[in-house]
């Protein structure tokens, strides 16, 4: 595939994945921008390896903050209600969002970056 065609087609499927999760309260914009990044980079085959080291990478990190934190059932409960909501079938719960006050959040630039280098260093 061409280099160019390549770059954008990772590209916009960084942004049609990660701008849904910033709608969603999920994600942040500038999280969604390097997923692009990582797209115009990678490609869109590569991008999707990438994303899926990224998503375990992201969920031990999360899980490990809501361990030392004691909330690891908020956790869950928030990230269902995350994969819920597109569905219409969120909860009976108060809407949360990583702009809630008290909200376990992590950089998930970290968790892309990661991601990213190995994915790189594979191939």
């Amino acid at each position: 595939m061409d280099p160019v065609v390549s770059g954008l087609l990772g590209a916009g499927l960084g942004l049609a994945l990660g701008l849904p999760l910033v709608a969603l309260g999920g994600l942040g914009g500038g999280d969604a921008k390097l997923m692009a990044a990582v797209g115009a980079f990678l490609g869109p085959i590569q991008l999707l390896w990438a994303l899926a080291i990224t998503a375990i990478v992201g969920g031990i990190m999360a899980l490990v903050l809501a361990f030392h934190r004691g909330a690891v059932q908020d956790a869950f409960l928030d990230a269902g209600a995350l994969a819920a909501r597109p569905l219409g079938l969120a909860p009976d719960r108060p809407r949360r969002t990583i702009r809630t006050p008290g909200a376990i959040t992590i950089p998930y630039a970290v968790p892309i970056a990661i991601g990213a280098l190995v994915i790189v260093w594979l191939v």
